[in-house]
């Protein structure tokens, strides 16, 4: 075993102290780990003397590996011991730490300053040499044990912090979910159709994305957000918007001009909420085989909320009362979706919506009927 210089003795001069109180100081967990009873004894009395109290005493290296824990406040090890050293126990301490900051001094006889470079770099945070000084060692062991108390208090606040801006975020959250609520009827009161109807596309969307298996965080987005498919009506004239016959040319113009118009509206808010809403609205009337509106895109680039907005969209107004037609029968829509398959619809999302067309629509058996 190397040579170890005996520890200081306690001078009567009484405690070390320091800005005042040492309360939380002292209530500070320490283990020491030392194979030498002597060394051991010297520094229990000795920090004792200076008003630590919850002091644990480790006598070899397995010792340390199974008493350690992140509740020590500060680990006084030797470097040497008979089979083995310090770095032998260091990894597991620092995996076990609750912070990145290890309170652990190493404790030898060696005066090469190429061995103290690497003992810091192991993870530990500071190194006394043998012979021990009263003074030095005290003020390096509250220094490194009210650095240990700062990482774990401001872990804490840091977490408390983490929290409040969670709760923010999910009242914020909330607060664009009402919003885009309030926005979608008011599109609903300029238009012929029902409330009931942007509530079915929320649902359904989210149904069929849930089929897809396009994660939940996406599925919760585009029920809140297909909804808003149709906000940018709000830009068009009733004359036009509320026409119970066939539109002329010129009319026709303007009317799609409302995916644009929504598109912008929604853009104004960023958030991924916001951001979905918008880009559904500018491109639920884009068609795969690209005749639709207002940029023509064809297949892939066709955001893939748009196709799934679109097939929920044609489905429900299909099966929907409207002023300019009857309701078709669930065959009648079926077919028709089948037929528009790699025309106006992504076949995939086709094949996934037509085998599953009893589970979509039982998505929506709660609302009131057409």
């Amino acid at each position: 075993m190397p040579r170890m210089a005996p520890c200081y003795r306690p001078l009567p001069s009484g405690p070390l102290m320091i800005n005042g109180s040492d309360t939380q100081l002292h209530e500070a967990r320490i283990l020491i780990v030392s194979e030498n009873n002597a060394q051991q004894d010297a520094l229990v009395r000795a920090l004792k003397y200076d008003g630590y109290h919850r002091i644990t005493s480790a006598f070899t290296l397995s010792e340390a590996k199974t008493l350690y824990s992140d509740s020590f406040d500060l680990i006084l090890l030797d470097m040497h011991f008979t089979g083995g050293s310090a770095f032998d126990v260091i990894p597991g301490m620092l995996e076990k730490a609750s912070t990145d900051y290890l309170p652990l001094i190493i404790m030898t006889d060696t005066k090469d300053p190429m061995v103290a470079d690497l003992i810091l770099a192991s993870g530990a945070k500071d190194v006394l040499g043998y012979p021990l000084q009263r003074v030095e060692l005290l003020l390096r062991i509250r220094n490194v044990i009210q650095t240990h108390q700062l990482q774990i208090n401001l872990q804490l606040r840091t977490k408390d912090l983490e929290e409040q801006l969670r709760n923010k975020n999910d009242a914020l959250k909330v607060t664009q979910f009402h919003l885009i609520q309030c926005l979608g009827k008011a599109a609903e009161y300029r238009d012929t159709e029902t409330g009931a109807h942007v509530l079915r596309i929320g649902l359904t969307t989210a149904c069929l994305a849930n089929i897809m298996d396009l994660g939940t965080g996406f599925e919760k987005l585009i029920k809140q957000a297909s909804p808003m498919h149709d906000l940018g009506k709000i830009s068009i004239p009733d004359s036009i918007l509320l026409k119970p016959g066939k539109l002329d040319s010129d009319e026709w113009k303007i009317m799609k001009q409302h995916a644009v118009a929504g598109g912008k509206i929604l853009s104004g808010c960023k958030s991924p909420l916001f951001d979905l809403a918008s880009e559904i609205a500018e491109c639920h009337h884009e068609k795969w085989d690209g005749s639709g509106y207002p940029y023509g895109l064809k297949a892939g680039k066709i955001p893939l909320s748009a196709r799934i907005t679109a097939i929920c969209d044609v489905f429900d107004a299909l099966l929907s009362v409207r002023p300019y037609k009857n309701s078709w029968t669930e065959a009648e829509a079926c077919q028709y979706i089948a037929e528009q398959s790699g025309i106006h619809f992504d076949p995939m999302l086709v094949d996934a919506f037509l085998s599953n067309v009893p589970k979509i629509i039982a998505s929506c058996e709660d609302i009131a009927t057409h």
